[in-house]
């Protein structure tokens, strides 16, 4: 028996010639909060590693047009290497989009 409290919760990102989706799910109720986004709304990507007090910090920022603020997204250190190692690919669908190891 998992007891009530215990609820992962992970973000993830599918990233297609067509759109960008950011997606939330958990444990006990799925994916429960998505947002997708098209090219052109979409100014700039920034994945970010940076140093914590302990271990790294592993985000991407997202810069939607007509938006003064980011979009903050955490994720952990393998999502992290998968998305750079395919960082050729996500430049084609948008050529603004860098990675930034601190």
């Amino acid at each position: 028996m998992i007891p009530l409290w215990f609820n992962i919760t992970w973000t993830y990102l599918i990233i297609s010639d067509r759109s960008l989706a950011i997606c939330n799910r958990t444990l006990w109720r799925g994916c429960y909060e998505a947002h997708c986004f098209e090219p052109p709304m979409i100014e700039q990507i920034v994945f970010r590693q940076s140093k914590k007090t302990f271990g790294k910090r592993f985000v991407v920022s997202l810069q939607i047009l007509g938006n003064s603020d980011s979009e903050d997204i955490e994720m952990d250190s393998a999502t992290f290497d998968m998305f750079e190692a395919q960082a050729s690919h996500i430049k084609h669908v948008f050529p603004n989009t860098h990675f930034i190891r601190e």
